[in-house]
Parts: structure tokens; C-alpha cells; sequence
């Protein structure tokens, strides 16, 4: 059953709910609350199977932040040095010790880190702002980790730090940033951002298992699909020439039936030079019917045609004859 609800300043009330039925143990098994933003009324929330992800059943870990730090990480050093416009001056040292913390932890567990941007920043080619993100590589997949003020752009920042992992991506039934509250401080939930860092890389694993899954299948549908045009053209070769010989031999016989009325013909010729031209061109058609003849050949299966693409191509019901993912 789909829940429509309209759109407001509650929405985050119901993003919320939603979070938490998932996280927590309110749903029958194996099932997962899905929601979706639409125009009007709002926002769809329905349950739906969940799909099991082999390595998304992320446990949560302590990543601690030390009070004072002796020697910053390089990813931090490069952090704190970069022109921060999204950051107060008086949050930087703060921010610098978690994301020194954050990097630390994932390097710990194996992740390679880096901090992109430079002294101007990058800009991203999607958004157009620019991105001084911590890049945590999880299994080959990069994930983006920002922590910024929130509320930087307005008039009035808010003095606290948020943490985004992968900006532009909006998980439909879970939280991918947090912020300072009342009741907790960024770094209560950098355990929920290392989490969601390594649910995202092993959803993208996921993601790229089932496209090799989908490119080997359609591979293999086009090489089947390649195969039975080889045949099929062999069979339709091979059946033009059946027709081909069978028309040729409906023709001697028609010839046959005319060359025997021409030598009825010839033998009522009087004139000797008459008689002797009818002969001969009797003797020729005779020897062109049996040349004609498909049946004074060598009788055997033909060989079939070479599989050129443009041969196959009529064959392949909409496959290309250059690959999976050809031009047709």
C-alpha cells in the first residue's frame, strides 16, 4: 500500500520515521520502507522486499576523535590548509581532528584516503561548487566524505559542522548526513558516516556485480543469437539454391518437351541441307538441356555461406552483427 503525504516543513518528520523503521526491528523481515519525492501530495512512502547486498549489513565501529593531536594526518594537513568559504575559521580546528580521525579509522581498516581539491578548490562538474571532499576507497569504489558549516551560504551560519557522505547521492530509506544537535555532537555519529561509507561502496560492489552480470548475459543471448543466424543463413542459402536447381529442372523439361517436337519436326524435312541445319542445332539443344540439367551434376549439400555481417544482419532479429553492443 502506498502512503501519499503532503508536501511541508513535516517532510523530514516522515524521512525520519522512515530511517528508524528500517534501522530498527518494526518491519516483517526481509522487507524495507521505501520512499519517493513526487510532485503532488508530496512524498510516496511503500514497503517493498529488500534486496539483500552482500556486504551492506554494515556493523558499527568507535572512531575516535582525540581532544588534542600531535601530528595531524596528510589528508588533514591538506584539509586544514585549503581556503574553506564553507567553513568558520573557528570551526576549522575542530573539523581538521575529525577528519584526521575519519581517515585514520578508514586506514586502519584498510581504505585508501585522500582529500580532494587544492588551494582553489575543485569544482564539481555537476553541481559547479566547489568540492573540497575526503575521498575514502572502499573495494576499488571512491566515496566522498565533506564536512562543512551548515548553513554556510545564508546570512547567518549555524556554527555547526555536517558531514555528507556522497552528496549527490540520497539513499531512499537511509540517513547520508548528520549535523551537531542538542542532543549530539558530529562526532557521536562519525560510527554512522563510516558505516554509510562502507554501505554505499558495498552497494556500488553490488551495482557493478549485477552490470557484469547483465553485460555477460547479454553477451551471451548475442552470441546464441550470432549462432542460429549462421544457421539460419546456411538454411536459407541452401534453399535458394533448392530452388534455383528446382526451377532449372521444370525448365529442361519444358526444353526437353520442345526439342522433342523440333526432331518430330525434323524428320519430315525434305531438303537435305534443311535436315542436316535442324541436326544440328538439335545436337546443341540437346547437350545445353543436359549441361542445364541440375540432375547430371554432383548432387550434395552445398556448402554454407561465409558469415559476413552484412550476410547476417537479416538473420539477427535486431542483434547487431558487430558485438553485443554494436551499431545495428
Amino acid at each position: 500500500m502506498v502512503q501519499r503525504v503532503r508536501p511541508g516543513a513535516e517532510d523530514w518528520h516522515y524521512s525520519r520515521l522512515v530511517e528508524s523503521a528500517n534501522r530498527g526491528q518494526m518491519l516483517p523481515a526481509g522487507k524495507q520502507l521505501v520512499t519517493r519525492v513526487v510532485t503532488w501530495p508530496g512524498m510516496s512512502i511503500w514497503m517493498s522486499d529488500k534486496e539483500i547486498i552482500p556486504g551492506a549489513d554494515v556493523t558499527l565501529r568507535p572512531v575516535p576523535v582525540p581532544s588534542r593531536v600531535s601530528k595531524y594526518h596528510t589528508v588533514a594537513i591538506t584539509f586544514r590548509n585549503l581556503h574553506r568559504p564553507d567553513l568558520a575559521k573557528g570551526l576549522l580546528p575542530r573539523a581538521t581532528r575529525i577528519v584526521h580521525a575519519v581517515a585514520t579509522e578508514a586506514e586502519r581498516r584498510g581504505y585508501a584516503v585522500s582529500m580532494r581539491g587544492d588551494v582553489s578548490g575543485y569544482v564539481d562538474s555537476r553541481t559547479r561548487r566547489r568540492n573540497r571532499s575526503l575521498i575514502i576507497t572502499v573495494n576499488g569504489h571512491p566515496q566522498q566524505v565533506r564536512i562543512y558549516e551548515e548553513g554556510f551560504s545564508s546570512s547567518k551560519p549555524s556554527g555547526r559542522l555536517r558531514i555528507d557522505v556522497n552528496e549527490n547521492y540520497a539513499p531512499d530509506y537511509r540517513k547520508a548526513n548528520w549535523a551537531d544537535r542538542k542532543s549530539w555532537t558530529l562526532d557521536d555519529k562519525l560510527p554512522e558516516v563510516l558505516r554509510e561509507v562502507e554501505t554505499q561502496a558495498a552497494e556500488a560492489e553490488h551495482r557493478k556485480r549485477q552490470r557484469e552480470r547483465q553485460e555477460q548475459q547479454k553477451r551471451e543471448r548475442w552470441e546464441a543469437a550470432m549462432a542460429q543466424a549462421k544457421l539460419d543463413l546456411a538454411e536459407h542459402h541452401r534453399a535458394e539454391i533448392l530452388r534455383a536447381q528446382a526451377n532449372r529442372w521444370f525448365e529442361v523439361h519444358r526444353l526437353n518437351e520442345y526439342i522433342n517436337a523440333m526432331e518430330a519436326a525434323a524428320g519430315l524435312l525434305q531438303d537435305p541441307v534443311e535436315a542436316e541445319e535442324a541436326h544440328l542445332w538439335l545436337a546443341w539443344a540437346r547437350q545445353y538441356t543436359a549441361k542445364l540439367n541440375p540432375l547430371n551434376g554432383h548432387l550434395a549439400l552445398p556448402e554454407a555461406p561465409e558469415a559476413k555481417p552484412d550476410a547476417l544482419r537479416p538473420f539477427l532479429k535486431g542483434w547487431s552483427p558487430y558485438g553485443p553492443s554494436g551499431h545495428h
